[in-house]
């Protein structure tokens, strides 16, 4: 199914033009008879890109108001990296054109960009005001004893010379602090 620009037409009907027809930016926002080309209509549709790429990256829905700002935290962040990329490569595309021409193309992801920091920044002080890094980290503290608990047990279940047991701690000690230059995507492989 092919999106659609969907702005109003004179006739009060909404457009049947593709998104983004005869526009730099196909697929999304207004096509180029409802202001699709002008800076505002870029800077549009690069945040409809953003919300698309974001969402098509797959986040869990959200269970509690804390996880729903976690989330939120995650997309606009998504927003932001993407952004950054987009103008990262559009410049390096303009780099031998006029610098006024660049600037004129890179303005509406620029707008784009600093609106999204500025929703990050926003969002993620709620997080801070709501104690989500002290939740995060009771959480963690309640996963680790609950894996040393159930380390315990198993140990407690199985004979082991004393040796052993201090050979299994070192491993174990080894294992876990190379656990902290993971990245959080590495821990949930």
């Amino acid at each position: 199914m092919v999106a659609l620009c969907g702005a109003k037409t004179r006739a009060g009907h909404p457009c049947r033009h593709p998104a983004g027809l005869r526009t730099d930016h196909p697929g999304f926002a207004h096509c180029w008879m409802h202001l699709g080309r002008t800076p505002s209509g870029r800077a549009f549709a690069a945040k409809e890109a953003a919300k698309a790429e974001a969402a098509r990256l797959g986040v869990e829905a959200p269970l509690d108001a804390g996880e729903g700002l976690e989330l939120a935290i995650r997309l606009v962040g998504g927003e932001v990296a993407f952004l950054r990329e987009q103008i990262r490569r559009l410049t390096a595309e303009l780099e031998d054109d006029d610098p006024r021409q660049r600037a004129v193309a890179v303005h509406p992801l620029a707008s784009a960009l600093s609106g999204a920091v500025d929703r990050l920044a926003k969002i993620s002080k709620l997080g801070v005001d709501a104690g989500l890094n002290e939740r995060r980290l009771a959480l963690d503290s309640m996963v680790l004893e609950r894996i040393a608990g159930a380390l315990r047990a198993a140990l407690a279940e199985v004979d082991l010379s004393d040796r052993q047991k201090e050979g299994l701690r070192v491993a174990l000690t080894r294992h876990l602090a190379g656990l902290n230059d993971l990245t959080p995507r590495e821990l949930a492989a």
